[in-house]
């Protein structure tokens, strides 16, 4: 019993220890991410009438439900009709977009594309998007809606690289196409 004693009082005055206390805190925690949902709500639209001719026509409408805004559809799919059209016509497709997600928005590209272009007619349509009705261009915050003007003008000409000269724009001719706006979280930054 001696040498325990004495062994137990050489490793106290070594400063060795036999003992170690602890204790471990936990974190519970979740996460839950927000969503994207944009997409059309309401559509509008006009033509000009070159001096005084009402010939031509424009029609347009929304198409594939995807979800609710305060009350309010949201659409997939804008579907753009020109018919009898001709050089110089114009017309304004006045549309409502809508952020019915919980993430702010920017639109960060748009652009239309042939489908079917035998006469290759698309090249003579010249669209563009205009947002002097949206404040905060390109931004669209979570439960806010903006009015964008989809500007369509059909070309008399355009340069043709192949041939080297001014083609115009043919006569009887049909082609249809497609298009899109894509909307970012507001805090993405596209890759060149």
């Amino acid at each position: 019993m001696g040498m325990f004693a004495a062994l137990i009082l050489a490793l106290g005055m070594s400063g060795l220890a036999y003992a170690h206390w602890s204790q471990t805190i936990l974190i519970d925690g979740s996460v839950e991410t927000g969503t994207v949902c944009v997409g059309w709500v309401d559509v509008d639209y006009e033509d000009d009438e070159y001096l005084g001719k009402d010939v031509g026509e424009v029609d347009a409408w929304l198409e594939d439900e995807k979800g609710e805004h305060n009350g309010d559809l949201i659409y997939e799919t804008l579907v753009i009709e020109l018919n009898n059209v001709y050089p110089s016509y114009e017309a304004y497709i006045y549309v409502e977009i809508a952020n019915g997600g919980t993430i702010p928005v920017n639109l960060n590209d748009c652009d239309i594309y042939p489908v079917s272009d035998p006469n290759d007619l698309i090249r003579f349509v010249d669209c563009w998007v205009e947002e002097e009705y949206w404040p905060g261009f390109p931004q669209l915050d979570p439960c806010e809606t903006a009015w964008a003007v989809i500007g369509i003008h059909i070309l008399q000409e355009v340069w043709d690289e192949g041939l080297g000269e001014w083609v115009t724009c043919p006569e009887d001719a049909t082609a249809t196409f497609a298009g899109y706006l894509t909307f970012d979280q507001w805090n993405y930054t596209p890759t060149p």
